[in-house]
């Protein structure tokens, strides 16, 4: 049996940083599951401006679509959200509402929930705040002291909680080379 992943992110609005953030969430779950099946939440109006080759290893889902989306919750095993700053409400309250819709029928469903290398807040709304208490999850990787503190002072839930760096850097090459007239 293939262990069945949903991947959840701001993909497909051509943000590089965004799109990499895929690309390292795709490969830490491929490193993890090697036959997994994952369905990717992607922005399918601007599938014709990314043909990465990363993506034709996946099945895209309209994240425009409510029903698609349900029905990818309801077929995944674990639900994951994959690095990024998408749980706060500085540039868009609606836009923290449909991640946490997301967390909520993920729970729902009886989902493993992984948020791997978040960046959170700020969240400027007491109903924001209120919101995010609610949050039941099984794994949270955090990038920076700043999202830990955060996690803590809103008294979020978590089987486990850990503190580890940006996603971006997960299997990066060193790209400092020795130059004599380099110092640390």
């Amino acid at each position: 049996m293939h262990t069945k992943f949903l991947l959840i992110g701001y993909y497909g609005f051509q943000n590089a940083g965004d799109e990499l953030l895929l690309k390292k969430s795709l490969s830490i779950i491929k490193d993890c599951a090697p036959n997994s099946k994952i369905r990717v939440l992607y922005n399918l109006n601007n599938i014709e401006c990314s043909n990465k080759r990363y993506l034709s290893e996946v099945f895209l889902v309209n994240r425009f679509s409510i029903w698609q989306i349900i029905c990818s919750i309801f077929w995944a095993n674990t639900v994951v959200f994959g690095g990024g700053g998408i749980l706060q409400d500085k540039t868009s309250f609606k836009s923290l509402v449909y991640y946490l819709g997301i967390l909520f029928f993920s729970r729902l469903f009886n989902k493993n929930i992984v948020l791997l290398a978040q960046g959170l807040g700020p969240f400027n709304h007491t109903l924001s705040r209120s919101l995010m208490r609610y949050l039941k999850i099984d794994y949270i990787s955090l990038r920076d002291k700043n999202s830990l503190a955060i996690w803590n002072k809103l008294g979020c839930k978590a089987k486990k909680v850990v503190l580890a760096s940006d996603l971006a850097y997960y299997k990066a090459k060193n790209i400092l080379k020795r130059d004599s007239n380099f110092k640390l």
